[in-house]
């Protein structure tokens, strides 16, 4: 029985040219968040805007790549953020939507962000779900933050969950 894999790229920023390369390498998808909404964006990162990371997305898809785009919630952003990130995501048309939870850890940047509580996490998820219904939504980073709750992540709409090291679903 044969098996195929897609390699997949993560690689930050590129150019439509960077990602014809990648194409020609052999990679089939490629990883590039959008981190936040638009809105929120400009107050997380200040080394590069909003719309560098669409264009990205765009290169990539007119390279013939699938890609892979989700975000990072709990980081300050309200819940109409998130609804716009879900709804910029649709609108690129991505078919995996990594969903991360920021684990804010005292002395870094946004370490004094309030922890989101289970609710909060799978009513974003649930959200996602809805606004991305031909999506697979995927549970990553910080899916820990739901601790006993993490199976109703399924519930609410997920498809998988990402492995974090040493955690069990």
């Amino acid at each position: 029985m044969w098996i195929s894999k897609k390699l997949c790229a993560s690689h930050d920023i590129i150019s439509k040219e960077k990602a014809v390369r990648l194409k020609e390498a052999g990679v089939g998808r490629y990883h590039h968040n959008v981190e936040t909404s638009r809105e929120h964006f400009r107050r997380i990162c200040d080394t590069h805007t909003y719309q560098d990371r669409l264009d990205t997305i765009r290169n990539v898809l007119d390279a013939g790549m699938d890609v892979c785009c989700g975000g990072i919630i709990g980081m300050g952003e309200s819940a109409v953020d998130r609804i716009r990130m879900a709804f910029e995501i649709r609108e690129v048309g991505v078919a995996s939507v990594p969903v991360n939870v920021l684990n804010p850890v005292a002395g870094r940047p946004l370490g004094e962000s309030p922890r989101l509580t289970p609710e909060e996490i799978l009513l974003a998820m649930a959200m996602f779900r809805l606004v991305l219904p031909k999506a697979a939504i995927r549970f990553a980073g910080g899916r820990s933050a739901l601790g006993e709750h993490q199976r109703k992540g399924l519930e609410a709409g997920v498809d998988a969950m990402l492995e974090e090291l040493g955690r069990e679903v």
